[in-house]
């Protein structure tokens, strides 16, 4: 089988470094796992007999939630079921001093109902910041490893854990290391009730390329798509994971040897429940029994966005899309979102994958930061926030209708990414660092 054309990556530690995108309580495990509550939310249709008990606990139980992962939760659906309109009222900027002369930088973060986690560099080595709801920094975990890949943070098991040139899970209210599995680990990471899932994407000196199950305290439980001799022989190009009932989805594109997918695992035992030969160019979500991603059926083919069923990766639907980026489609209701730095926003319908609507948002020139995301949807108010550029705006998700939008909020930081909706606030990265933004949350 001949190789995709899988994106671009880094091909050494150094260069990779060189090439990265600069500028920037106990765990909700029903958001971080199967997601109970807050899909009732999420997804009606599956729960359409029951609407009133929906709008009670909508009211009682969704009105905050945490926003504990890339893609706020183990499905990456990036919709919290919380309230978020316009406008939105700053609170405060973090930006983190340099210790010692070393250049802090922050890429993204998560947060939940007591304090915000940002992950980032200091100097080359990745880190961890907890800060406050006031804004103020409580700890800082630096790693003094040498090369970060600009993974998003996650929270599970009343842990703080980073997969960034190693596995660190810290002490959440002191940012002390309780365990730390090796170096030379990078990807994504979710988690259920009882595991952590982590993928390692480039095998250098530590771990093959892999994904796999741990327990909390991060040993290994299962691993699969295993690969890896000598090293930096094996990248994976995409290196995305997603978690829907009981069944791990992985996306992969591996470099320099042929082999690619969409692979379904039982999330307890690893064992394959089936696999489908496409190429992903997109991380995964999942949810109302589909997983969702962009993909190429051969080497050279057009871009698709398809929704293939979760038991048996059987195609749903697809539509051709052009200029998409990375980032997992998010799901709300009835529809799929996806962006693009050209096109902008669009909304599919989760059904057939027709066209809803499309919003051209304006982007600005400059170097990303990896793994950025651009919107975050509040299901609770139909809304969704966009940051891009020196763009932050609240469209409703009924047509794309912009509802408030700042240009530049404080005149002069551009590059804003990263949105996270958390307990009543929007969270996201500029060139300076952290922002916090007050939601309104009764509609305009």
């Amino acid at each position: 089988m001949p190789l995709g054309v899988p994106r671009p990556r880094l091909s050494s530690r150094r260069a990779g470094h060189a090439r990265r995108g600069l500028g920037v309580a106990g765990l909700t495990l029903m958001l971080c796992g199967s997601c109970k509550t807050g899909c009732e939310l999420l997804h009606p249709r599956r729960h359409a007999s029951t609407a009133a008990r929906v709008a009670v606990a909508t009211k009682r139980d969704c009105a905050s939630s945490d926003w504990v992962c890339y893609g706020h939760d183990a499905q990456r659906t990036s919709t919290s079921p919380g309230r978020c309109t316009g406008p939105l009222r700053e609170l405060w900027h973090f930006r983190p001093d340099p210790p010692n002369g070393r250049k802090a930088t922050l890429f993204h973060a998560i947060a939940t109902s007591d304090a915000v986690y940002a992950s980032g560099v200091i100097g080359e080595s990745p880190a961890v910041y907890r800060i406050g709801l006031d804004g103020q920094q409580a700890w800082v975990f630096d790693t003094r490893v040498d090369i970060s890949h600009a993974q998003w943070p996650l929270f599970a098991h009343n842990h703080v854990v980073l997969d960034d040139d190693g596995v660190y899970i810290l002490n959440p209210q002191t940012g002390t290391k309780l365990f730390d599995r090796g170096l030379d680990w990078w990807g994504q990471a979710i988690a259920d009730p009882a595991r952590l899932y982590l993928v390692n994407e480039w095998h250098v000196d530590g771990p093959p390329v892999l994904v796999g199950a741990f327990d909390p305290e991060g040993h290994d439980i299962w691993q699969q798509n295993v690969s890896g001799t000598v090293r930096e022989d094996v990248q994976d190009a995409v290196g995305a994971i997603a978690l829907d009932q009981g069944t791990l989805f992985q996306a992969v594109e591996y470099r320099y040897i042929p082999f690619w997918g969409l692979f379904a695992f039982d999330a307890a035992t690893g064992h394959p429940r089936w696999t489908v030969d496409v190429h992903p160019t997109s991380a995964i979500s999942a949810g109302s029994g589909k997983v969702y991603l962009v993909e190429r059926e051969g080497r050279g083919q057009p871009e698709s966005l398809a929704a293939r069923s979760e038991r048996t990766g059987e195609l749903v639907w697809r539509s051709p899309v052009q200029r998409l980026d990375e980032t997992a489609p998010a799901l709300v209701s009835d529809l799929v979102l996806t962006f693009s730095h050209e096109d902008g926003l669009s909304a599919w319908d989760e059904a057939d994958g027709h066209a809803r609507w499309t919003r051209f948002v304006v982007d600005s020139a400059g170097e990303a930061t990896e793994h950025a995301t651009h919107i975050a949807v509040a299901a609770g108010s139909r809304t969704l926030v966009v940051a891009i550029g020196s763009t932050l705006a609240v469209l409703d998700l009924k047509d794309g209708r912009e509802l408030w939008r700042s240009d530049e909020p404080d005149g002069s930081n551009p590059h804003l990414h990263s949105p996270v909706i958390a307990h009543g606030r929007v969270y996201l990265m500029s060139d300076t660092g952290l922002r916090a933004f007050a939601c309104a949350t009764e509609d305009p």
